[in-house]
């Protein structure tokens, strides 16, 4: 076995390892040392596993019913606030839609799909991967049988096939697709077609705005009361995103528009701050020394982290889809990039990891968990900020940005008056 496909397989065989223990504990009738396990990543669980899973299972047996699951009076549970996409779902035999089976089988497509990532440089980076694969995010994620697993899966085997490059690039824009179509924010990855050459760029818009359009209009009463249906959380809850600040503003007594304005101010602080940083010199070196693969799946992650981050509230589990820009973030910790860049996969880990200190911080505190709450929002500011330093400086140099340069610079300008 080479050293690349080793550093490649270790973060998946750990994480396989791990939860396979898990799994056993639980099959066995260990229920106790189930619990204790998942006790020392201090994650919020159920009596039982798989519990978003039993969500979206047991919606789609009503489904099949005639129940409109989508209805405020849904008397089979909450309204359904997935995408309808996964009403298709609810075309397979009955016997297959089990808790069990979707839970075990969306771990699998997970876990398989680690071996996706670009392979670690060393032992020390494939040990930061595998810690980011054990991590708070992921055990929550996997534990509530999540979507966000299957969307990552689909996302990773997406971008993937975008580094094989060649006629298969095109698979890899269909997977991320899909994977948007199941849960939204992951259409955000699609930006990555701003490397393609002007005209590939233009027919792969194109044709993604007309599937997306067309699913919309297809689904589009379902659709409608889907994004009517999600509540705002309490920003002091395991959530992440912008709007964190301004409902925490709103719940300490300010008005709407003083969140909403606070909101607008940090964001426009922190992505002006990010295109400044992207623009110079450290932020070229970090993305200079990765490989195609590195850049192209960190590509992917920021994206998709970013337009969580600033568009919608996020519950921590989602944060699992910062693996996908983990091994570029691992390689650059011996850049010559600066301090900052360097420090950005330790960023990673503690974001990922964060739920599991914070909720013993918020504990142990008090009435001094509001400082362990800024702790958090300024470390998701702090790496929003970075993240878009890092895209600026990965698609500064665009065929697109070339050519819209060209375009413009050549244009002569029309007499004034005429």
């Amino acid at each position: 076995m080479t050293s690349q496909w080793r550093w490649r397989v270790l973060p998946a065989l750990a994480a396989t390892l791990v939860f396979s223990v898990i799994a056993a504990l639980w099959l066995s009738g260990r229920h106790g040392a189930y619990f204790a396990i998942l006790d020392l990543w201090h994650i919020e669980y159920y009596r039982f596993p798989f519990l978003d899973g039993k969500f979206v299972i047991d919606e789609l047996h009503c489904l099949r019913a005639g129940v409109d699951i989508y209805a405020d009076n849904n008397p089979c549970a909450e309204p359904f606030d997935y995408s309808p996409a996964w009403a298709l779902l609810g075309r397979l035999p009955a016997s297959v839609l089990t808790t069990a089976a979707f839970g075990f089988a969306s771990a699998a497509l997970f876990l398989g799909s680690l071996v996706l990532l670009p392979p670690a440089r060393d032992g020390r980076g494939a040990a930061l991967i595998a810690a980011g694969a054990l991590s708070t995010a992921t055990v929550f994620a996997l534990e509530r049988a999540n979507i966000d697993v299957v969307v990552f899966a689909f996302t990773a085997a997406g971008v993937a096939l975008l580094c094989r490059g060649g006629a298969r690039r095109y698979g890899g824009y269909v997977l991320i697709l899909v994977a948007g179509l199941l849960k939204f924010f992951p259409l955000a990855a699609m930006a990555v077609a701003l490397r393609e050459t002007p005209g590939r760029l233009l027919a792969l818009t194109a044709a993604s705005l007309l599937v997306v359009c067309a699913f919309a209009v297809l689904t589009w009463p379902d659709l409608t009361r889907v994004m009517a249906s999600v509540p705002p959380l309490t920003p002091f809850r395991r959530v992440f995103g912008a709007s964190d600040i301004s409902l925490a503003v709103q719940e300490l007594g300010a008005p709407r528009i003083a969140g909403v304005a606070t909101m607008a101010l940090a964001s426009a602080l922190a992505v002006g701050l990010g295109l400044r940083a992207g623009l110079n010199a450290p932020a070229e070196v970090a993305i200079a020394a990765l490989r195609t693969d590195e850049r192209t799946f960190l590509a992917a992650g920021g994206l998709i982290m970013l337009g969580c981050f600033f568009t919608a509230q996020n519950i921590d589990y989602r944060a699992i889809h910062l693996l996908l820009a983990l091994p570029a973030l691992a390689a650059l910790r011996t850049s010559p990039a600066g301090w900052r860049y360097r420090a950005l996969v330790w960023m990673v880990l503690w974001l990922l990891w964060m739920d599991s200190v914070t909720s013993r911080l918020f504990e142990l505190l008090g009435g001094a968990g509001l400082l362990v709450w800024l702790l958090r929002e300024a470390s998701w500011w702090w790496f929003a900020t970075m993240l878009v330093a890092l895209l600026t400086a990965h698609f500064k140099d665009a065929p697109v940005i070339a050519f819209l340069m060209r375009r413009f610079s050549s244009t002569p300008l029309r007499a004034a008056g005429s």
